[in-house]
């Protein structure tokens, strides 16, 4: 008799796939298989290492618009009310986790690193869903560097992602002076989360959402954080994370290596000959002006690698529509920035995404634009990227 197939089960899917006895791709707020079908996405219970017992609070509406600039739309109709929070033993170890090692993946300089090490924590214990935010994220760390251990501290990083999100979403309903800097810095976890927890399910074959999907999804988060930014901007540049909105662009002098503007020549001739409408070449073209600006941000070598986040937030918003119905351009010039992405491997919650993404959209592309995407292959495929 053949042996039967082996599959890896999906252990925190949500209610509906559990019922109509299907795989879940895990993908919160609402997974792929109730996105298409339009039904509500509701999670099971998870428990945390003390024992208690919390209803995920990730089920929402996929109607729900209001606020949708924001991360992860809509606070949840019927959260439920789960009480003060007690820390447990694993949850402090998580805290020790993140004060002594997760901090320095965030930032390169010191006395950004400082901000995130001290002072984003001391805001933790007064807001606790940045508390939540910030155990999330060292306990996907420790999950990543602890592979024996992964499935504790994965179910670990979910509840305490869950239970972040819950109020999180709540108080970006009344945003002021006294929580807009543990607003930003919760929404910087969920999006640190958002990366190592993807990609950890693209890699383990838990997911059916490529790389490119999965990307695009990220991209939605950082626009809202920027958002965000936008909306208390005149309180967050004078409030304790008044650093981190300080001018870190790269030098402007800084001149992009020969094939790197090679590269660019080739998409904007290519560009100015194909026959698109004038908008929709305009937005490649802002996409691709905005991308020559965050490699100059990220290549020097004293430069914040926290910058290659930044091209997300400042393309067109329609590009990124773009992304989701997958043309071939806006897939060309994803490609490019995904060397970008590359620059950061070495931090666990960015490692291998810059290769992934560009097999991905390599796939998708037809032989036609495969001459565009010949530079970022070569590039990422060397030892040392854009950098040698």
């Amino acid at each position: 008799m053949p042996s039967r197939r082996t599959h890896q089960k999906s252990r925190h899917g949500c209610a509906q796939c559990k019922t109509a006895h299907v795989k879940c791709d895990e993908k919160r707020p609402v997974c792929g298989r109730c996105m298409r079908s339009g039904k509500e996405c509701i999670f099971r219970m998870l428990s945390t290492s003390s024992g208690q017992v919390l209803a995920s609070p990730t089920a929402i509406s996929i109607s729900s618009t209001s606020r949708a600039n924001l991360p992860f739309g809509n606070p949840p109709i019927n959260a439920p009310a789960t009480g003060r929070w007690s820390p447990s033993w694993q949850d402090l170890q998580l805290l020790h986790h993140y004060t002594v090692a997760t901090y320095v993946t965030i930032a390169d300089h010191d006395h950004i690193r400082e901000l995130w090490q001290t002072t984003v924590p001391r805001m933790a214990l007064k807001y606790e869903f940045l508390m939540h935010g910030l155990l999330s994220v060292a306990a996907l760390h420790l999950a990543s560097s602890h592979p024996e251990s992964d499935t504790s501290y994965t179910d670990a990083a979910i509840c305490h992602h869950d239970l972040a999100l819950a109020e999180y979403r709540v108080q970006l309903n009344d945003i002021d002076s006294e929580n807009c800097s543990a607003l930003f810095a919760c929404s910087t976890m969920v999006i640190l989360f958002a990366f190592g927890f993807s990609l950890s399910r693209v890699h383990c074959g838990a997911g059916i959402q490529r790389p490119v999907q999965e990307i695009t999804n990220i991209f939605v988060l950082l626009r809202g954080s920027y958002a965000l930014i936008q909306e208390s901007w005149h309180w967050l540049e004078t409030g304790e994370l008044s650093l981190l909105f300080q001018e870190r662009a790269g030098d402007a002098s800084t001149v992009l290596p020969h094939e790197v503007m090679a590269s660019f020549r080739r998409l904007e001739e290519f560009l100015e000959s194909a026959e698109a409408d004038f908008q929709e070449k305009s937005v490649y073209q802002t996409a691709i002006r905005r991308l020559k600006e965050c490699f100059v941000s990220v290549l020097p070598n004293h430069a914040d690698k926290g910058l290659v986040l930044s091209w997300p937030m400042l393309v067109e918003p329609v590009y990124i529509v773009f992304l989701t119905e997958e043309r071939p351009m806006a897939l060309v010039i994803l490609a490019h920035y995904a060397t970008v992405l590359d620059t950061v491997k070495s931090s666990w919650w960015a490692l291998g995404w810059g290769k992934q993404l560009l097999l991905d959209i390599c796939q998708l592309l037809s032989e036609e634009y495969q001459s565009l995407v010949w530079w970022p292959q070569i590039a990422i495929q060397r030892k040392d990227g854009l950098l040698n």
